[in-house]
């Protein structure tokens, strides 16, 4: 349940990345490009002007860093459809989940047991336990907010690809809109 901008029950880190004025339209879904420590010491450092209003460690972990009602700092040079209208800078009607994950690896990546390989290339998988806990927040602020959901490759195309081919989106989407 969210309360006052807060998941109930969440581990909060406040990010000082933030500012007022979120008007929530999209629900946007990223990869980490590393470990969770060092993405919460990232999203929580004021000099990184970049926060999320989500992480999700690849234990299935939910930490909040800011407000679902504040601005978190996470799409970049993006553009998206919103209201009939091509909307530029989305961090304004976004809400972003980081999921802990390094994306794409080399092949000396150290725990390949962790990866897959698509189309000749590796990739960080995303355990169960991790999607589980992405699919039930994500319908909890679907639920509260009505947000569309995108990936940031979807809003930043050619800048970005996370959350990248080998997190499931097919059954992502399926999972919160049926």
């Amino acid at each position: 349940m969210i309360k006052d901008g807060r998941i109930e029950g969440g581990r909060w880190i406040a990010s000082p990345n933030r500012e007022p004025g979120l008007i929530p339209r999209l629900l946007v879904m990223h990869y980490t490009g590393g470990s969770l420590a060092s993405a919460l010491d990232w999203l929580t450092n004021e000099a990184s002007d970049v926060s999320a209003h989500f992480v999700i460690s690849r234990h299935g972990e939910v930490t909040q860093l800011v407000r679902t009602d504040e601005i978190a700092w996470h799409c970049g040079v993006s553009t998206w459809v919103i209201d009939g209208k091509e909307t530029r800078g989305l961090n304004r009607y976004a809400i972003g989940i980081e999921l802990a994950n390094f994306g794409r690896v080399s092949a000396i990546y150290p725990a390949r047991h962790e990866c897959v390989l698509i189309d000749g290339v590796w990739w960080h998988n995303f355990p169960p336990v991790q999607i589980s806990a992405t699919v039930a927040l994500a319908l909890e602020l679907v639920r509260e907010y009505s947000l569309e959901l995108v990936r940031h490759s979807d809003i930043s195309p050619g800048r970005k690809v996370d959350p990248g081919p080998a997190f499931p989106w097919g059954t992502f989407v399926k999972a919160i809109t049926a």
